[in-house]
């Protein structure tokens, strides 16, 4: 929408010379004045009154420039409006409710990538049970869950973003490393460690071993990692935990439990939310990306 003969009258009420104008504005004077009287062709109007000196405006003249000046502000002001919503647009805050176990893998496959390539989003991650990411997520409290267990899936739409191996670490010398895999039998007198927030595999690992009449020995719960960690390496329990976490410790060994399948893990929101610019830019950008995780383990 810019007019250059609008341009090229302004430089010149700003200079009061044509000469002056055309070289600040690097174009030829003949040019200029060309463009000057066609303005003064399509007002029918004599807008400067010339001298050896330079150009005046005259009264004509002088309702044009101020037309003009009105019409660059208002364009101007029309661009800065149009620039804050774009970048309104591309802006948000997103609180993602994540699982305890999750918030490792999460980190490494999708968050570091994303935030490099939209600074303009951020990202808050909150831990929570996969319960009460579904509790959550219907009170609008947060924005996504990533979770391994969907209560009312009816109400979300998902992406499934990877598998998830859950395994038992022990020490290095301990027996059980020499396994390949854990069974029941194993775990009936073990002393047993789990996150605070309860997960899916405990109750599992609960019901096999009261199917042997046996109870579950859950020596610790807590949401400390590294607690776990350490009780792990002094052998005072064997935690429950993911892969992911599990490969951290490299003073840990760890082997997958036969009858405990890996967990599908999904980006949930609900289905009747309204879906913000920055949001869908998210769920794309979580799609597209596990599809590539997806296309590699293959």
């Amino acid at each position: 929408m810019k007019d250059k003969k609008n341009e090229y009258f302004l430089k010149v009420c700003e200079t009061g010379n044509i000469t002056t104008a055309a070289e600040e504005l690097y174009i030829s004077r003949s040019v200029l004045s060309r463009a000057l009287h066609e303005m003064e062709e399509e007002f029918d109007a004599t807008l400067f009154t010339r001298s050896k000196t330079g150009v005046e405006l005259t009264e004509s003249g002088i309702i044009v420039r101020d037309m003009i000046q009105s019409i660059e502000a208002n364009y101007n002001y029309a661009k800065d409006k149009l620039t804050d919503v774009k970048k309104q647009n591309s802006t948000d805050n997103i609180r993602i409710g994540i699982t305890p176990t999750n918030g490792m893998t999460f980190y490494k496959r999708y968050y570091t990538d994303f935030v490099n390539k939209y600074p303009d989003i951020t990202l808050y991650m909150e831990e929570h049970s996969a319960f009460d990411i579904s509790t959550l997520l219907m009170d609008r409290s947060i924005d996504v869950g990533i979770t391994p267990v969907v209560y009312g899936d009816e109400y979300f739409d998902n992406v499934v973003l990877y598998t998830d191996k859950l395994v038992l670490g022990m020490r290095k010398e301990d027996p059980l490393a020499k396994k390949r895999t854990i069974g029941l039998s194993d775990l009936s007198n073990l002393p047993l460690g789990f996150l605070s927030a309860r997960v899916p595999m405990e109750g599992i690992v609960k019901e096999y071993i009261s199917a042997q009449h046996k109870k579950a020995n859950i020596v610790v719960r807590t949401s400390d990692k590294e607690l776990l960690h350490r009780m792990a390496a002094e052998g005072s329990c064997y935690p429950f935990l993911t892969r992911d976490i599990m490969s951290a410790w490299k003073d840990i060994s760890y082997r997958q439990v036969s009858f405990i399948t890996p967990s599908i893990i999904r980006l949930i929101w609900p289905k009747m939310s309204v879906i913000r610019p920055g949001l869908e830019t998210f769920i794309n950008y979580m799609t597209e990306k596990s599809k590539e995780y997806k296309t590699d383990s293959e």
